[in-house]
């Protein structure tokens, strides 16, 4: 993999919360905006700001499962700027809305628990 798909990935995943746009990471990795977008489409599969999304959702979902944060501290805590925005990307990727998804997850560990 291109080093510099590399680092951007490692910028995006240790600075998630910050919301780091592809124009800062393309400076900081010493390329133009659409040549790393064109990297790192090539790369991953992906483009940028879905990989971003992507690493959110997962984190979100982890953060719901192990933590009795709040919905709304999730969200800000992955770098989400809008809570019904996120809700809604959360529902499309999971089939769930976090609180459904805690709620179903803490059901089916129930279910673990007793058996």
């Amino acid at each position: 993999m291109d080093y510099r798909v590399e680092q951007a990935i490692i910028l995006v995943e240790t600075n998630l919360k910050s919301g780091l746009r592809v124009d800062w990471l393309a400076r900081q990795l010493g390329v133009s905006t659409s040549h790393l977008q064109h990297l790192f489409k090539n790369e991953t599969g992906t483009t940028l700001l879905r990989y971003q999304q992507r690493i959110r959702i997962e984190r979100a979902r982890r953060l719901l499962e192990e933590t009795k944060l709040s919905v709304k501290e999730i969200v800000s805590e992955v770098g989400g700027r809008d809570m019904s925005h996120f809700v809604r990307d959360f529902r499309k990727a999971q089939g769930l809305s976090p609180r459904c998804y805690r709620l179903n997850f803490l059901h089916c560990e129930d279910n673990r628990i007793r058996q």
